[in-house]
């Protein structure tokens, strides 16, 4: 608690970022960084892999409705026997807030999101299979990380917000062009709620489901991928905004490969 005694910065709902979901733009421009920690049980490494990941990502509001984002970090695989290290895939974007609605006792907002992710992944020895690790590791994003893939997203998102609860939405579809196999199509629906239950404490709930129905890319039996990210967002009192969050696939076959992530976020206003 002693480290938590100098926080000055109240959470505001309309300023509180979902953990994967786009963040509505309000002309906030903010800097950050990701911290994973996860593991795995897949491919060569042998038993568990331990994974650590830290990136960094910025939000550039050119307006109060427009905001620019950039994301790339340095990610690592390893155990007893084998271990890579890669970058993953450099992520540019754009996010543009349609309209707001103040009427009634809520605040509602809608908002599209376009990014693309270039192929910067290492694609070869322990490199490229530490990056595809990463690709299997976090589902929600498989283009941020998967080696040879250039990856379009397009989506769009809806905002709720009334009292100390606010909740979000979103439909998408991700394009991915990975060289030698086929193109993948991906459609991502998203749900979250949150709650501020302390004026610098935000709890957050996320649900975010990957589904290949469309472009129908795997020969297997199941079409829908789920992922729930469980945490808290904490205002600080140099201005920042610390985030934390458990990172947990719903699916047998995702549980059957034992992943499980503990992330911290980093924010900061410019």
């Amino acid at each position: 608690m002693a480290a938590l005694a100098g926080i000055e910065k109240p959470v505001r709902a309309d300023e509180t970022a979902f953990f994967v979901m786009p963040e509505i733009p309000y002309g906030q421009r903010t800097v950050g960084v990701d911290l994973t920690l996860g593991r795995i049980d897949i491919f060569r490494f042998i038993g568990d892999a331990s994974l650590i990941g830290l990136e960094g990502a910025m939000s550039w509001g050119l307006s109060e409705q427009l905001a620019l984002n950039g994301r790339l970090g340095i990610v690592r695989a390893s155990d007893d026997n084998d271990d890579g290290t890669s970058l993953d895939n450099l992520t540019i974007g754009m996010t543009y807030r349609l309209l707001t609605d103040d009427r009634g006792a809520g605040t509602s907002a809608l908002a599209i999101d376009a990014s693309l992710s270039l192929p910067t992944a290492s694609d070869s020895d322990n490199s490229g299979v530490a990056a595809l690790t990463w690709g299997v590791f976090y589902q929600p994003d498989v283009g941020r990380y998967l080696p040879d893939a250039t990856t379009l997203r397009v989506s769009g998102t809806y905002r709720l917000l009334t009292g100390r609860l606010m909740a979000q939405a979103e439909l998408g579809l991700q394009q991915l062009i990975v060289d030698d196999v086929d193109d993948l199509t991906l459609l991502r629906l998203g749900m979250g709620v949150g709650y501020l239950a302390a004026p610098r404490v935000a709890l957050i709930a996320e649900l975010t489901t990957v589904s290949d129905i469309i472009g129908d890319n795997f020969d297997n039996d199941e079409d829908f991928w789920h992922v729930l990210d469980l945490g808290a967002r904490i205002g600080l009192g140099n201005g920042g905004t610390l985030g934390i969050r458990f990172y947990l696939p719903l699916d047998d076959a995702l549980r059957d490969l034992d992943i499980v992530g503990l992330m911290l976020n980093y924010q900061a206003a410019l």
